[in-house]
């Protein structure tokens, strides 16, 4: 004697309801992330020629542009605060061979950016081409940092940008920009290149426990067997 067959549609109720379950926990989860977050990262692959604008916390207000021209055998590469109050991070290194000055640091990756660094409002010079010749601290470097100290609410911020310095004589292209990031906590330091905790412990074990919880209550007491173990 056959066995009856099972239909499907009482199930689709439940399904439903687990389905909204895991939702509802993997909004708050999201939404808990980005309450604790204190680095946000923005990351672009832009070519620069001419003024490029530098949103840090991408609310709308530019806080540094660079820029980048070549014209008649003289080109500069430089960044400038568009707000006077923010700095760039300062090395005694001209532009120019001929005079002394300030200049924008080229920080290597894990630099401290922070309120023991020196800056200034003037240190613009990346790099220069006179007479065929490229002078500054940006001179032929590939992937390093400037830092930044500027303000949101009146309220001290630390961020940085990456950078390579590619050849004045790429019309588009004499410099590129690889992302860029900031503390949102005041007066916090940032590292060049700190793009934000990424725990492989909670992207690994999150999905895994959302999914238990969509399932009920004998997966979750398998989740929790198995966490025990580890």
């Amino acid at each position: 004697m056959p066995l009856p067959s099972r239909s499907s549609k009482p199930l689709l109720p439940q399904i439903a309801k687990r389905i909204a379950a895991y939702a509802a926990v993997a909004g708050a989860v999201a939404a808990s992330h980005a309450a604790q977050a204190e680095i946000v990262y923005t990351p672009v692959q832009d070519k620069i020629w001419g003024k490029h604008y530098l949103d840090l916390n991408n609310d709308g207000l530019n806080d540094f542009y660079v820029s980048a021209t070549y014209l008649s055998e003289l080109g500069h590469l430089e960044i400038v605060p568009t707000i006077p109050i923010n700095r760039i991070t300062a090395v005694n290194a001209s532009c120019d061979q001929y005079r002394y000055g300030y200049g924008a640091a080229a920080l290597s990756e894990g630099a401290v950016i922070g309120s023991g660094m020196p800056f200034a409002r003037d240190a613009n010079c990346m790099a220069t081409l006179r007479s065929y010749r490229v002078h500054g601290p940006w001179k032929w470097v590939t992937d390093h940092y400037l830092g930044f100290r500027f303000y949101i609410k009146g309220q001290v911020h630390y961020g940085w940008a990456r950078l390579t310095f590619n050849s004045f004589f790429c019309y588009p292209c004499i410099a590129s920009l690889s992302g860029y990031a900031y503390e949102t906590i005041p007066d916090k330091a940032i590292k060049a290149g700190d793009q934000g905790q990424n725990s492989d412990a909670s992207v690994e074990t999150e999905p895994t426990m959302l999914g238990a919880l969509a399932l009920g209550a004998p997966a979750i007491n398998l989740w929790r067997k198995r966490e025990a173990l580890q």
